[in-house]
């Protein structure tokens, strides 16, 4: 604007260069230039801002979901096209299926049966030239990976040799993580990483026909079986329910394998053991037999056979005796239907009761112990669990034995070992450890004897789960 203003001045009067300082005085005073004021400029840059006023709207947070804006179509059309995507990697997989894989190694194998690192790279060559898409699976750092025995780690790196069944074994694993992954990434409809417990439902389902205890299942009793099989990823992997596990951790978890395992075959003990009543006749959740045993005691315990468990049919169960004031928080914090339990949060109070050790048991028995949401049990909260304990623990051993109801809170407080003195608070009790103090003391005699028991034996069976989240 000044430019074009000079321009002006200089063709309605020309000056000669030699009074030029005579011209720009001339022109200041014709064109003076007048400050604005502090209102003026925050009027003008408050233009090109937007308002600031309460009455004004926060944009809400943005919902990551995939779907929610489609319609039925647009969801059909986005299954079918992200179905045939993985159908494309899943396909070249099967030019060169496990068995070739097998078969490639042997070829491959000296009479000593022990493969060195330039045996190795001539196998991964041969694999490649099968079907290029291993090159993303199968790499030179699968080698330095595999497994070494006390023998093979005294080797040098450029003598390390590995048995061909060692080999053998990783490369399966390695392949069979790779197709279950895809697999189950079909079911990931959001395409976010996370599936929910219909999504596992259905793979469980689509491959059920591969395992002959899963494919021999009752039609009726089949959902029963599978809710009993699927709450357990859930409840480990999803400790803090938020509906949905991540298909990395449910890859790398133990929990699919003993799905899917030979019920006849023997459990690995580094997979977890039972506690309670369950644990005097199986060695893992996963059973058949195990979760017949629970379906059993559901239905018995349901006298009324409306599918739902009352706080008096609660109270009968077979094999537990759970007192009158945990079933009755336990109704109050967890979904019920008309004042009662489904099977669904039958199958987490057991979970809960079994694996008395592990993080998830800690937030679930935290949560029921913590009804009235306070975020912190305090010796009063424990203290009115502790007396109904006391009466039950005292009808069971008889006079001859006596309990002291503070000396029982004491104990609590110091095998948990909170930061303050006065209260007990979650954190507190993952970092300890220690759910299974305040599943053992609060919500069942039996449960306190059974351990009592234990330690008097010398059996210490709570042992922490391999792997939570």
């Amino acid at each position: 604007m000044i430019r074009s203003c000079v321009f002006t001045f200089l063709k309605e009067k020309p000056i000669p260069m030699t009074s030029l300082g005579a011209m720009l005085k001339e022109f200041a005073e014709r064109h003076p230039i007048i400050e604005p004021t502090y209102a003026e400029m925050q009027k003008q840059i408050s233009a090109f801002l937007p308002p600031i006023s309460p009455s004004v709207s926060v944009p809400l947070f943005s919902n990551p979901g995939l779907l929610s804006s489609r319609d039925d179509l647009q969801d059909t059309f986005y299954r079918i096209s992200r179905t045939a995507t993985l159908r494309k990697v899943y396909e070249p997989l099967q030019l060169c299926t496990i068995n070739d894989l097998i078969t490639i190694v042997d070829a491959h194998t000296p009479a000593d049966q022990l493969i060195d690192y330039r045996i190795f790279r001539r196998i991964l060559a041969d694999i490649y030239q099968r079907s290029p898409i291993y090159k993303n699976i199968l790499t030179v750092k699968t080698f330095l990976a595999l497994p070494r025995t006390k023998d093979v780690a005294a080797y040098p790196i450029k003598t390390l040799k590995f048995h061909s069944d060692v080999v053998k074994l990783s490369i399966v694993r390695i392949v069979s993580s790779a197709q279950t992954r895809i697999t189950l990434t079909t079911c990931d409809v959001d395409g976010k990483g996370f599936l929910l417990e219909s999504d596992v439902e259905n793979y469980i389902l689509d491959i059920s026909h591969l395992y002959p205890h899963l494919q021999d299942c009752d039609e009726v009793f089949r959902p029963f079986y599978l809710c009993t099989i699927i709450k357990p990823l859930f409840f480990f992997l999803d400790p803090y329910h938020r509906k949905r596990i991540a298909i990395s951790d449910l890859l790398i978890s133990p929990y699919l394998d003993q799905i899917f395992a030979n019920p006849s075959d023997q459990p690995q003990e580094a997979l977890g053991t039972l506690q309670g009543p369950l644990a005097q006749r199986y060695l893992t959740w996963f059973h058949p037999d195990a979760v017949m045993d629970l379906y059993t005691s559901y239905i018995s315990a349901d006298t009324d056979q409306d599918g739902l468990l009352s706080d008096k049919e609660l109270a009968a169960l077979a094999k537990y005796k759970f007192t009158s004031r945990f079933i009755k928080a336990l109704l109050l914090t967890i979904q019920t239907f008309n004042g009662k339990m489904d099977y669904r949060g039958f199958i987490d109070l057991m979970l809960c009761v079994s694996f008395p050790r592990s993080k998830a048991a800690a937030v679930y028995i935290f949560k029921i112990l913590d009804f009235n949401c306070k975020g912190h049990l305090t010796r009063d909260d424990v203290l009115y669990f502790l007396q109904e304990m006391v009466d039950g623990l005292q009808g069971y051993c008889g006079e001859g034995v006596k309990f002291n109801v503070d000396d029982l809170c004491d104990e609590v407080f110091d095998s948990i070992s909170p930061k303050s003195n006065s209260m007990v608070t979650l954190s507190d009790i993952i970092s300890s450890r220690s759910g299974d103090i305040l599943i053992t003391f609060l919500i069942d005699p039996l449960l306190f004897i059974e351990k009592e028991l234990q330690l008097q034996q010398g059996h210490v069976m709570m042992r922490p789960l391999p792997f939570e989240v």
